[in-house]
C-alpha cells in the first residue's frame, strides 16, 4: 500500500471513531443517550479495549498508541470513562474527557491529512 493509501486508511479509521465519539457526546449533552443505546455501549467497550495493552485489531492499536504518544492520554482515563459510559447512571464530570477525547481525534485527522498531502508530492 502507497504512503497516500495508508493514510487515507488512517484517517478514515480515526474519523469513524471521532463520529462516534461526536454522537455519544450529542446524546449526553441533549439527554437523550441512554446505557442500553448500541452507540454509547460500541464507545464504552471501545475505551475499555484501548485502555488494555494488548489489541485485537491492528485500527484499535493505532489510535491506541497514536493517543497515548501525542496526546499524553491515560490509559486508567479510558477505563474509567469507559466503565462511565456503561453505567447505568453518566456522571457529567466525564463530558470533559469525552470532548477532550474528541478534540484529540480531530487533531489526529488534521495530522493525517498533513502527511498524506505531503506523501503526495
Amino acid at each position: 500500500m502507497s504512503n497516500p493509501g495508508l493514510y487515507a486508511s488512517i484517517y478514515e479509521q480515526i474519523r469513524e471513531y471521532a463520529e462516534l465519539v461526536d454522537t455519544v457526546l450529542i446524546g449526553l449533552k441533549s439527554g437523550t443517550s441512554q446505557p442500553h443505546d448500541p452507540i454509547r455501549q460500541t464507545l464504552g467497550n471501545l475505551l475499555i479495549t484501548l485502555a488494555g495493552e494488548t489489541w485485537e485489531s491492528l485500527p484499535t492499536r493505532m489510535i491506541a498508541l497514536m493517543l497515548r504518544d501525542t496526546h499524553k492520554t491515560s490509559q486508567q482515563k479510558w477505563q474509567q470513562l469507559g466503565q462511565a459510559l456503561l453505567a447505568e447512571q453518566f456522571d457529567p464530570n466525564f463530558t470533559k474527557d469525552l470532548e477532550d477525547l474528541a478534540v484529540a481525534l480531530e487533531q489526529e485527522q488534521a495530522g493525517t491529512i498533513t502527511k498524506m498531502r505531503g506523501s503526495i508530492r
